[in-house]
């Protein structure tokens, strides 16, 4: 990386920050410049995660996950995912790009399609009312274990 120009390779360095101002805010690293403000309607911001292939940038609230494209001005989401209850604290996503992780505060882990825009697999835990839930996607087979 270099460091004077805030580049990686030839690539800038943006860094993203979100928060409860409800917006989603693009910076220069290097100059620490604020180069795009996007809003985020009717909801704080919890985590945000940008997907494999730097593409798109995964922005998660109070009920949905809001996909904005990192590519383009246009200050809409190009994706909205909605039918949580509460507010989703964590997202990521598979390194193939073709699934989306959510957790939150209703004690569910979700896996989403983003070929289709839903939620194809919900799995409830038990927690604390106040805990975050955060999914891991874990490499399969992660540990092999042999029962004598």
């Amino acid at each position: 990386m270099n460091v004077n120009q805030g580049t990686v390779g030839s690539d800038p360095v943006i860094l993203a920050t979100a928060g409860y101002d409800h917006t989603v805010r693009f910076w220069q690293a290097h100059s620490g410049i604020c180069t795009r403000t996007v809003q985020h309607q009717d909801s704080q911001v919890n985590s945000l995660e940008v997907t494999p292939d730097r593409s798109m940038i995964a922005a998660a609230g109070y009920q949905h996950i809001r996909m904005y494209d990192l590519n383009s001005n246009n200050p809409n989401p190009v994706i909205n995912y909605d039918g949580v209850s509460k507010n989703i604290t964590s997202v990521g996503f598979h390194e193939d790009g073709r699934w989306m992780y959510t957790g939150g505060e209703d004690c569910m882990a979700r896996i989403w399609d983003l070929r289709l825009s839903s939620s194809i697999r919900t799995a409830g835990v038990t927690c604390d009312p106040d805990a975050w839930l955060r999914p891991f996607i874990m490499p399969v087979p992660l540990i092999h274990h042999r029962y004598l």
